[in-house]
C-alpha cells in the first residue's frame, strides 16, 4: 500500500531556483525574434508583430480589437454577413479591453500575456511532473525535453523538401504536441494548459484525499479552461478516466474516491462544450465554420514526428508497469491511450493531442536512464573508465537535446533573415497602418470593408470592422468570397453588379491599394456609387454613396 500512496518528494529551493531560471531563459528565447522585429521597423515598413501562423495570430488580435470596443461576445470579423454574437473567445476579448484600459497595442499585449503565462505554464508543468517523478535528475530532464523538443522538421529543410509524407511538419502546425510552439506563438493555449494540468493535479489527489472541496476546486480550474479552449474538455475526461483505471488496477479495487473526483471535476468541464455544440448546429453562420476540418495525418507522420523520445519512451513503460506504482501507471496509460483518441470521429482530432509529450516526455527521460545511463553506469564500474561517467551522462543528454532542437534554430534563423529584409507578408506599408488609423477612427463593427485577401486579413487586427474574407475558416464561403472580390476588380463587370454585391454583403467601404489592383485593371474612382474619404500613399479608401443613385 505504501507505493500507491507514496509522494514524490517536495520540490526544493534550489531545484524551483533552476527550473525558474531555465523557464526565464526559453521565454526571453522566443521573445527575441519580434524584439528584433520591432527594432528593424523603418518609417515605410512597419513590423506587424507576428512571424508564423499569421492568419490565425491575425484573427485573435481582431478577437481583442472587439474587446478593446466593449465587446463581450464574439463576431465573426472575416464574414460580412450579420450575426448574432456567442461566448467564445473570451480570453482574447478580456485581453482586449486591458489593452483598452491601459492604452497599450494589441499586439504588444498580445506578447506580454504569450511571455508570461509562457513563464507560469512552464512552472505548472514542472510541477506536474513533480506529482508523478521522484528524482529531481529524471524531473528535470523530462522538463527540458518538454520544453524543448521539436521533430525531424529541420531534416526536410535540409533536403530542400517543404513537406514530410505531404505535410508540412507537426512541430510547425500543432503547438498542442510541440510546446515550444505554443510558447513562440499562442497564450490562450498556455493559460488553458496550464489550468488542465493544475485541474489534473487537484483531481489526482483528491482521488487520494476524498476531498470533495479539491475536487470543486479542480473543477472550476478546468471550467476555465473549457472557456479558453472547449476542446480541451475531452482531453480531461480522458484523464480523468485514465486515473480512476491506474488506481483501482493498483489497488486491485474500484478506486471510488479517484472517480467520484473525476466526476465531479470532469462534469464542470462539461457546460461549455454543451453552449458550442447548441452554437454550432443551430446557427447557419457558426455552423460551416465549426465544419472546418483540424484532423490528424497518417499514424507513420506522428511516428516520425516523436521519432527518438518515442523510442526511448517504450523502454520507460516497460519500466513503470513493470512497478507498482498509480501515478507512473497513469503515466504509461496516457501515453498509450492518446495515440488512439486523436483519431476520435471529430473534426478537432489534432487537437487532442493536447499535453501528451509530457507523459512521452516522463517515460522517454525513465527509459534514457534505465536503459541507456544505468547500463553504462555498470560498464564503467567494471572497467574503471578513466572518462568522467557523469560527463559522458551530460554529454549523451546534450546530444539527445541538440538532435531535436534542429527544426527551431532553423526556424529563428529563417525568421531572422526574413526580418532583416523585411518581408511584406511580416512588415507592413505606411499607408496601410495609416488607413486602418482611420477606420479605427471613423468606423465600427457595423461597417463592413472589401479588400483583396491579404489586405482583408490584416484590416480587422488594426480596426474594429468587418471584411467579407481573410481567414480560411472564419470566412464562411471562403472560395466564393474569394472569386467575387476577383470579378469586383475585373473591369468587365458592370457597377449594377459591384452594388448589388455591397449591398447584399452590408459592405460599406472599398479598400484599394497594391493587393487590389493586382486583381485587374478597375478603378473605383470611376464609379457614381463611391465618393474617397481617405487617401495614404499607394492606398485609398473609398465609400458607398447611400441610397444608392
Amino acid at each position: 500500500m505504501s507505493a500507491i500512496v507514496a509522494q514524490p518528494p517536495l520540490i526544493s529551493r534550489r531545484e524551483w531556483r533552476r527550473v525558474i531560471l531555465f523557464a526565464l531563459i526559453v521565454m526571453l528565447v522566443t521573445a527575441l525574434p519580434y524584439l528584433l522585429g520591432a527594432l528593424l521597423n523603418t518609417p515605410d515598413r512597419i513590423f506587424g508583430g507576428l512571424l508564423i501562423g499569421l492568419e490565425d495570430q491575425y484573427s485573435y488580435l481582431a478577437k481583442m480589437v472587439q474587446g478593446a470596443q466593449g465587446a463581450w461576445l464574439f463576431h465573426l470579423p472575416y464574414t460580412a454577413t450579420p450575426h448574432p454574437g456567442i461566448f467564445l473567445y473570451s480570453f482574447y476579448l478580456v485581453l482586449g479591453k486591458f489593452s483598452a484600459i491601459f492604452g497599450l497595442s494589441q499586439v504588444g499585449l498580445y506578447h506580454v500575456a504569450r511571455v508570461v503565462l509562457g513563464f507560469i505554464c512552464l512552472l505548472v508543468i514542472y510541477r506536474f511532473i513533480a506529482e508523478f517523478v521522484a528524482p529531481p535528475a529524471v524531473r528535470f530532464l523530462t522538463f527540458v525535453l518538454i520544453a524543448l523538443a521539436g521533430g525531424p522538421g529541420w531534416i526536410a529543410f535540409l533536403l530542400g523538401q517543404p513537406t514530410i509524407l505531404n505535410s508540412l511538419p507537426l512541430e510547425f502546425i500543432v503547438p498542442e504536441g510541440f510546446t515550444f510552439l505554443m510558447l513562440y506563438t499562442l497564450p490562450h493555449l498556455l493559460l488553458a494548459r496550464a489550468l488542465l494540468l493544475l485541474g489534473a493535479i487537484g483531481v489526482w489527489r483528491a482521488g487520494r484525499s476524498g476531498s470533495i472541496k479539491l475536487a470543486l476546486g479542480a473543477g472550476g480550474l478546468w471550467l476555465i479552461m473549457s472557456i479558453i479552449q472547449p476542446i480541451y474538455s475531452a482531453v480531461v475526461l480522458v484523464i480523468a478516466a485514465l486515473m480512476f483505471i491506474s488506481r483501482s488496477i493498483v489497488l486491485r479495487r474500484p478506486a471510488w474516491t479517484q472517480a467520484r473526483a473525476g466526476i465531479i471535476a470532469g462534469v464542470m468541464a462539461l457546460p461549455m462544450v454543451v453552449y458550442v455544440v447548441l452554437v454550432f448546429n443551430s446557427d447557419p453562420t457558426f455552423k460551416p465554420w465549426s465544419q472546418t476540418p483540424i484532423t490528424s495525418p497518417g499514424p507513420a507522420l506522428y511516428l516520425l514526428s516523436y521519432g527518438v523520445p518515442l523510442l526511448l519512451a517504450i523502454g520507460g513503460l516497460v519500466y513503470v508497469l513493470r512497478r507498482r506504482n498509480a501515478g507512473l501507471l497513469f503515466i504509461g496509460l496516457w501515453m498509450l491511450v492518446v495515440p488512439f483518441l486523436v483519431y476520435a470521429p471529430t473534426n478537432a482530432q489534432r487537437r487532442l493531442i493536447e499535453s501528451w509529450q509530457i507523459p512521452l516526455s516522463i517515460l522517454a527521460a525513465y527509459g534514457l536512464v534505465r536503459y541507456v545511463l544505468l547500463p553504462l553506469r555498470r560498464l564503467h564500474a567494471r572497467r574503471a573508465w578513466r572518462y568522467s561517467m557523469r560527463k559522458l551522462e551530460r554529454s549523451l543528454i546534450t546530444l539527445l537535446i541538440v538532435l531535436l532542437m534542429p527544426t527551431y534554430i532553423i526556424m529563428f534563423a529563417w525568421h531572422i533573415g526574413t526580418e532583416v529584409t523585411r518581408w511584406p507578408t511580416l512588415y507592413q506599408s505606411a499607408s496601410l497602418t495609416a488607413t486602418t488609423d482611420w477606420l479605427a477612427q471613423n468606423a465600427s463593427y457595423t461597417d463592413g470593408v472589401l479588400a483583396a485577401y491579404d489586405t482583408s486579413t490584416i484590416i480587422p487586427a488594426r480596426a474594429p470592422v468587418r471584411v467579407m474574407l481573410g481567414h480560411p475558416s472564419e470566412t464562411i464561403d471562403v472560395d466564393l468570397r474569394k472569386d467575387e472580390v476577383k470579378r469586383f476588380f475585373d473591369p468587365a463587370m458592370s457597377d449594377s453588379w459591384r452594388r448589388d454585391l455591397m449591398s447584399g454583403l452590408n459592405l460599406d467601404y472599398v479598400w484599394y491599394g497594391p493587393n487590389e489592383r493586382a486583381l485587374g485593371a478597375y478603378d473605383p474612382a470611376q464609379s457614381p456609387f463611391l465618393q474617397p474619404v481617405f487617401s495614404a500613399g499607394d492606398t485609398q479608401l473609398y465609400k458607398r454613396i447611400a441610397p444608392w443613385p
